[in-house]
């Protein structure tokens, strides 16, 4: 599928990335196949602006947030997990598509962000592709570290997980401070809206 955003300067991209993370899904959207394992390296399951999010990215959304909506119909509905509790309608809400929807919302916000930061100088690359190569670097260059007896901060290794909160955190604190030192300065609701495109909880 794809989500279709006019070109912005990143200026105003801070300035709408709450609104866009909240009505992206009323937005014309087309479904993209399934692609077959010979065809990965084109596994995407939207555009943000003509950026794909692979699929990989959406399903680590989906890992993350699957306790959260487990707590949800808990706390809600007082749904216990079963064989078919991701399928059945609890009050009208089904889990299972509760979870894609959150998923893909959380994928978009990463997005928007990571646009922001290449558009701000702060990250040069943003596909999955280069995510990988750069975790992968990282996790050499610590164990040849830690083989020679030198001092690393930190995990020995990182988890994909953990190396995505590592890099996006240093990247919102060097988007911060670029936009401070510009003659325009965002106001605090417009950097909190920034802050917690990544943190969206239901």
């Amino acid at each position: 599928m794809s989500i279709l955003t006019p070109n912005k300067s990143s200026l105003v991209w801070l300035i709408t990335a709450g609104i866009l993370t909240l009505v992206f899904l009323s937005v014309a959207i087309l479904a993209k196949p399934k692609p077959s394992n010979a065809n990965q390296e084109d596994a995407f399951i939207a555009t943000v602006n003509g950026i794909p999010i692979h699929t990989s990215e959406y399903q680590r959304a989906i890992h993350a947030n699957k306790s959260g909506i487990i707590h949800y119909f808990h706390e809600k509905y007082d749904a216990g997990q079963s064989a078919t509790f991701w399928t059945t309608s609890f009050g009208g809400e089904i889990p299972l598509e509760l979870l894609k929807e959150k998923a893909l919302e959380n994928s978009v916000s990463l997005k928007i962000q990571q646009i922001i930061a290449k558009e701000q100088g702060v990250l040069p690359e943003i596909s999955y592709d280069s995510f990988l190569q750069n975790l992968n670097h990282e996790n050499e260059r610590r164990r040849k570290a830690i083989k020679n007896n030198q001092v690393v901060f930190g995990p020995a290794q990182y988890t994909e997980e953990a190396y995505l909160e590592y890099v996006m955190g240093n990247s919102i604190l060097s988007v911060k401070n670029r936009l401070m030192d510009q003659e325009w300065k965002p106001t605090e609701q417009q950097m909190r809206t920034f802050y917690e495109t990544r943190d969206q909880k239901r």
